[in-house]
């Protein structure tokens, strides 16, 4: 395979060969620098991290075989599956915000807080999605400066009483933790501006 433009080469139907060279020239003033990578060279030095088991990726031939493990620390890699434990991490919540909402319908495969201002109507509560067992969800609401009534669907209080009316102009917080086995979502903080 002789010098071409990419543009040229039929369809990169040639397999390239080990000796063919990919020419970069560095536009220099003066006499330009012209400087070559080769499939070899390719093929050799290509590596990306995996886990430290020295295990080699490979695609079935030497041929084939572009990519060639590279040993990193545990310690510098947290992996999908493994169980870690995260140092100076912070996760940011999923926060969703509305004005107003009727039948707040929480989608907890999406959001962690559920914050409703300015509570014009009766709001119905509800929770959509697949929670996992022990999944925390926080709702805040505030109503619009005038009482609004309450329903909670889904919700079971554990050792505190769920608001059935809000309070005029303040904030309030409910802190619930799904429980897989009662299939439901366990109130087990209520609080309301002082």
């Amino acid at each position: 395979m002789g010098d071409f433009k990419i543009s040229e080469l039929d369809a990169l139907a040639a397999t390239p060969d080990d000796a063919d060279i990919l020419a970069i020239v560095d536009d220099v003033v003066g006499t330009p620098i012209t400087k070559k990578i080769t499939v070899a060279n390719l093929k050799s030095s290509v590596t990306v991290p995996v886990k430290a088991t020295g295990t080699e990726i490979n695609t079935g031939t030497d041929d084939a075989k572009f990519v060639t493990s590279k040993a990193i620390e545990d310690s510098n890699l947290s992996f999908i599956s493994d169980t870690e434990t995260l140092t100076n991490k912070r996760i940011t919540q999923r926060l969703v915000t509305t004005t107003d909402d009727a039948t707040a319908a929480i989608d907890c495969n999406s959001y962690d807080i559920y914050e409703l201002s300015a509570v014009a109507d009766a709001t119905v509560f509800t929770v959509t999605g697949t929670p996992t067992n022990g999944q925390k969800l926080i709702i805040r609401f505030k109503d619009a400066g005038t009482t609004k009534g309450l329903t909670w669907t889904g919700f079971t209080a554990i050792g505190i009483i769920l608001p059935t009316t809000t309070v005029v102009s303040k904030w309030h917080y409910v802190g619930a933790i799904y429980q897989s086995i009662g299939t439901t979502w366990q109130v087990v903080a209520y609080s309301v501006e002082a």
